[in-house]
């Protein structure tokens, strides 16, 4: 029986930016800028789904991944979808437009991205990595996944690029992207090395590289922890 809508879950970590945008579809959506470090160790935008997703009419999950790199952009934002919205997230991101200002808000993608994904409306939801850190002069506790919730109404997650037309199992679709250092490029993620105390969120430096327009001090969250713990080797953000 084919599905005529299911449940997406789209799991995204590693070092990018997510923001409201409009789409080339001209659709509101919400945009994550998967950044290519000009100063860093190489990043590799890539996507994890189960095989059975591949099936033309799947009926139970394989329990094996297929793994994918992602093409320069992935446009779903014309999606047909039930409800959701588009807004920014709350403090469970540090967010750049506290540091860079209005005039310089507007990033513009290029060279300095992996992958350019559009994200029709819904819903957010968080992993919450265990370490605290110090943002703007506020302690945080950070998200390590942003998990996007979409109510697609309709029977196919169309393909892009390598990434073939996907097909639900049971009404759901769950997909893991991450952007990287190929070392923790695997899924499930492995484990980060907890960074030293007071030193700066590693490769956060590489998003301001987003915004050609600023060329003030690239200021990072600082790690303070209050309890032992890991985390991943760079974390989300997000910014107008």
């Amino acid at each position: 029986m084919v599905t005529e809508s299911f449940e997406l879950r789209i799991r995204v970590m590693g070092l990018c930016l997510f923001r409201p945008a409009v789409s080339d579809n001209e659709k509101r959506c919400m945009e994550v800028l998967m950044v290519k470090p000009k100063h860093h160790e190489k990043h590799v935008a890539r996507v994890w789904y189960d095989k059975a997703y591949e099936s033309s009419s799947p009926t139970q999950l394989s329990g094996s991944k297929n793994r994918k790199d992602l093409p320069g952009k992935i446009d779903w934002s014309a999606l047909k979808v039930m409800g959701g919205s588009v807004k920014k997230f709350g403090s469970e991101l540090p967010d750049l437009s506290d540091v860079i200002g209005d005039e310089s808000a507007n990033p513009v993608p290029g060279s300095n991205v992996n992958t350019v994904l559009q994200l029709p409306p819904g819903e957010a939801d968080f992993e919450l990595s265990g370490p605290d850190w110090e943002w703007e002069g506020t302690q945080y506790r950070l998200a390590n996944v942003v998990i996007w919730i979409v109510n697609v109404n309709e029977e196919s997650l169309p393909g892009k690029g390598d990434l073939p037309t996907l097909h639900p199992v049971a009404e759901k679709m769950e997909l893991f992207m991450s952007n990287v250092i190929e070392a923790h490029s695997t899924y499930p993620p492995p484990e980060g090395t907890e960074p030293k105390k007071n030193t700066p969120m590693p490769h956060f430096d590489a998003l301001y590289e987003l915004y050609e327009r600023y060329k003030g001090e690239r200021r990072s969250p600082i790690y303070q922890p209050r309890s032992m713990s890991t985390t991943y080797s760079c974390l989300p953000s997000q910014g107008k």
